[in-house]
């Protein structure tokens, strides 16, 4: 080839590799960028909602077989202890409490759920906010600007990728929750656009999480574990650790190996980050069952039936559940024996919900997924596909479900719902106040009253550190498993 050939076809490459890399030139240059005046007091509102939830979950998280052995292998390490595990009474350095806090806070399958993401955006990003801005001694706007932006990351790939991401088995939370902890925790740290594009590098190639492990311990750990990459990748890139620096839209890069070429949609990202902001549009769920937001929109309508008609567990001669077709690929235990696999059944649900009518936390020990009643009622739950609800529906909007009891009587009664409680434009405050209360008992009432206003008044505190003193909790040895 001659000289100007080889330079010509340089050209091209370096041309084509310019338009390959918008996406990444868009998040990397956007993440250092975002101010706080950027934001809508609607996203900043959602946000507050959305940490005290998280931070609730996280501390009822630490007295489960799972949020006990995660602090037990923190308090193994023997790090720099400068970052707080919330509700455990122990610090440890800023990526392993980023693990402990990401892996406690999911272990109740009780976070909250972005539509875009499909799946726990706050669980990944908090801890490697808090973590990082605790360590560096920020205040309370600082972390709440860095959480909206790890989750506008979040909410914003999902929309590039999904739903073919999540459709080949990927746990979004552990995956696109690496990407969007990366980003609150380059905006803590105050990296550049460069060592940004270095930090997502890294993030990508410990991004992992597959849905198999759904109904196991090894799901929260999707959790902990993006959050703690997060942390590590933003650690590494600060110090000039380098990485590819187009990493999302390259021939092998996260969108293309993630979601297989032509599968994605770059152009839901560029020029639209924060237009509108994620967290705003559209929204955040915050869970009112402490189980798979799959079931959610399941659970309100049994309920409903059930308290509308009256109706008993033997008045049920069969319950019908309508459901959009990717429901049906995340609740894959039709005959749960644990509590986990419980969280992941639609049967269960159904069946626990007509038995108590409520659906709460003790719903998902072992003991109460195989209690006999329990057993013989989820044995009269179907789950299939209902055009209905399934044809129209899109990834990005909560998954619609018709329910329907039939009687033994020999009457039937159905129920849709479209719009789960606790999704945006459907949160009623007492009852997240009243859950986060709950979740936070090991804090002792005055204690959760100060966490609470310390929250809701986030913008306004000087110094984050103050909050993850009051969070620190009694040990988590003597909480035990409770849940």
């Amino acid at each position: 080839m001659s000289a100007i050939s080889a330079s010509t076809a340089q050209a091209k490459e370096g041309s084509a590799i310019a338009s390959i890399s918008a996406a990444t030139t868009a998040v990397a240059d956007f993440i250092p960028k975002a101010q706080f005046g950027d934001l809508p007091q609607e996203a900043i509102t959602q946000a507050k909602l959305a940490i005290l939830d998280t931070i609730g979950v996280t501390l009822a998280g630490v007295a489960t077989t799972t949020g006990q052995a995660a602090c037990r292998v923190a308090e193994d390490t023997g790090a720099a202890r400068v970052a707080t595990v919330l509700g455990a009474g122990m610090k440890v350095d800023p990526a392993m409490a980023a693990f402990v806090n990401g892996t406690t806070g999911h272990a109740l399958d009780y976070d909250d759920v972005s539509w875009s993401m499909i799946g726990h955006p706050s669980v990944a990003v908090l801890p490697a906010v808090l973590a990082l801005a605790e360590e560096r001694g920020l205040s309370g706007r600082d972390a709440l600007l860095a959480y909206i932006v790890g989750f506008e990351i979040c909410g914003k790939l999902g929309s590039v990728m999904n739903p073919r991401h999540y459709e080949q088995g990927f746990h979004a939370t552990g995956t696109l929750g690496t990407m969007g902890a990366v980003a609150g925790a380059a905006r803590i740290k105050g990296l550049d656009s460069q060592h940004v594009r270095w930090a997502l590098g890294v993030a990508a190639s410990s991004a992992s999480g597959i849905r198999q492990n759904f109904g196991t311990d090894t799901k929260p750990f999707h959790a902990g574990n993006a959050a703690r990459a997060g942390v590590l990748a933003t650690q590494l890139a600060g110090y000039g650790f380098n990485a590819d620096a187009n990493i999302l839209d390259t021939q092998w890069g996260f969108f293309n190996v993630f979601a297989n070429p032509g599968a994605c949609h770059p152009e839901r990202l560029v020029g639209r980050l924060g237009q509108p902001w994620d967290i705003v549009e559209p929204g955040v769920l915050l869970k009112m069952y402490p189980s798979c937001v799959s079931t959610h929109t399941s659970i309100d309508s049994i309920l409903k039936l059930c308290n509308d008609h009256d109706i008993k567990p033997d008045d049920v001669e069969s319950v019908d559940g309508g459901v959009v077709y990717l429901t049906t690929k995340i609740l894959i235990h039709n005959r749960p024996t644990t509590g986990l696999e419980g969280k992941f059944s639609l049967p269960y649900c159904m069946a626990r919900a007509i038995l108590n009518r409520s659906v709460k936390l003790s719903d998902f020990t072992d003991a109460a997924v195989n209690r006999p009643d329990a057993q013989a009622l989820l044995r009269k739950v179907t789950m299939r596909i209902e055009p209905a609800v399934s044809d129209k529906w899109r990834a990005g909007l909560p998954r619609p479900a018709i329910i329907t009891v039939k009687l033994t009587n020999g009457k039937s009664v159905s129920q849709r719902t479209d719009n789960p409680s606790g999704n945006a434009g459907n949160v009623e405050m007492d009852k997240i106040l009243a859950k986060f209360r709950d979740c936070a008992q090991t804090l002792g009432t005055e204690k959760a009253k100060q966490v609470e206003d310390m929250v809701l008044g986030l913008e306004k505190l000087p110094h984050i550190g103050t909050l993850m003193a009051a969070l620190s909790g009694p040990s988590y040895k003597s909480l035990g498993v409770r849940y």
